[in-house]
């Protein structure tokens, strides 16, 4: 009885802790320990996930799947399009594909219509393409998009067709979280050391902060920990590809250059949505009309056409121009035509502006647009240039 109330009296004092923080830029990593964790080989010990954060970065289109082929005189020709390693939805792939082809001048101009387009059925899950004229798309190539679609690999003629299968769309159904010190857990029926599974309850890139509710403890196969393998992989137990933007854009920092950023229309509208981002402040602004901006009204009055885009990462120092002053950080907002770049800048000028948008114009600062006091979105500035120019009256 002594004896029995003795390990009750073990078993109910506080247990001892010990927490792991590991992190990498990649998806699998080895942490060596010095010392090495040693446990008492009398006690059993367990461990659970408390916290994981990484970016939803991860794309559902790669060098295996990125091919579209298509003939525009009924197979005699065939053109090909590869779309970059990314994470696109339905209509970014469709406006791709349809930007690619007007660019080799297979395009309706008198009608201004496409002759393939393709569509998404929400009711069915599948996809639709539709064919015109002479037009022809082969599925046929070994890293055809067509399993992302969810058409077999045939070659398709003018009409409308429909998917024989669900598209694919999301590459990525379950993050899968691996620790090789562990043991106790079953993946569809196969002994794993996953120490926790969940989907990302986030939208592509947004930052995934993970911290489960009810911690699930496995116990620890090891006496003496050296080190560590750390995985993070697909429900298929494949390594998750988190190279997509992030990756890009901390190699050009540490290297002190510039990264053009390629947003989709679909991206666009969720990175709108994130508080304090450099998107919220153009889209108080009307971002879609900063272009026009750029290339119209600033050499309307007087500022000179575009010395350098952002992309090339060259800092410039403050001339004429569009200034978007964000954070402390002033970059200027420039225009090919097709996108805007934002290229960082060096000089004075803004030190003691607020954020907001400016032009610079023979030496002056003019406030274009600031934050509203009142917090419901931005401003015209008294002193603004724009002000008594009529057409942008419904813009701004």
């Amino acid at each position: 009885m002594e004896g029995l109330l003795e390990k009750i009296v073990e078993n109910t004092e506080p247990k001892g802790s010990m927490q792991f923080v590991v992190s990498s830029d990649k998806t699998q990593f080895r942490t060596r320990f010095n010392p090495p964790i040693q446990f008492n080989k009398k006690k059993k010990y367990e461990m659970a996930l408390v916290n994981l954060e990484t970016y939803y970065s991860f794309p559902n289109i790669d060098s295996t799947n990125n091919h579209f082929r298509y003939s525009p005189d009924s197979g005699a020709t065939w053109f090909d399009i590869l779309l970059e390693e990314e994470s696109y939805d339905i209509i970014d792939i469709n406006v791709i594909i349809q930007d690619k082809m007007r660019g080799n001048g297979h395009y309706d101009e008198i009608n201004n219509a496409y002759y393939i387009s393709l569509f998404a059925n929400e009711n069915t899950l599948k996809s639709i393409l539709i064919i015109d004229g002479d037009y022809q798309i082969d599925f046929r190539p070994t890293n055809s998009i067509s399993s992302l679609l969810g058409f077999n690999n045939e070659v398709f003629m003018p009409g409308s067709h429909d998917s024989t299968k669900v598209v694919n769309i999301l590459a990525v159904n379950s993050i899968l979280v691996n620790v090789d010190v562990i043991s106790g857990s079953y993946v569809n029926g196969v002994s794993m050391n996953t120490i926790y599974s969940f989907f990302p309850n986030v939208s592509p890139g947004y930052k995934i902060v993970e911290t489960p509710v009810n911690l699930v403890y496995l116990p620890i196969t090891l006496d003496t920990i050296y080190s560590l393998e750390s995985k993070v992989t697909d429900q298929d137990g494949k390594l998750l590809n988190l190279r997509a933007q992030i990756n890009k854009l901390t190699k050009a920092y540490q290297q002190g250059k510039g990264a053009t950023i390629k947003m989709s229309k679909t991206k666009v509208a969720q990175n709108l949505k994130v508080e304090g981002g450099f998107l919220g402040a153009l889209a108080g602004m009307a971002a879609r009309f900063l272009p026009m901006i750029a290339k119209t009204v600033l050499p309307a009055l007087g500022v000179g056409a575009l010395s350098g885009l952002a992309s090339t990462g060259i800092q410039k120092a403050m001339g004429s121009g569009l200034y978007l002053k964000k954070g402390g950080c002033v970059c200027q907002v420039e225009t090919d035509g097709k996108g805007l770049y934002l290229g960082q800048t060096t000089g004075s000028g803004l030190e003691s502006m607020g954020d907001g948008l400016y032009l610079k114009k023979d030496g002056g600062m003019y406030v274009v647009s600031e934050p509203d006091p009142t917090g419901r979105g931005l401003i015209l500035g008294a002193n603004s240039p724009f002000k008594n120019i009529p057409v942008l009256g419904w813009i701004l």
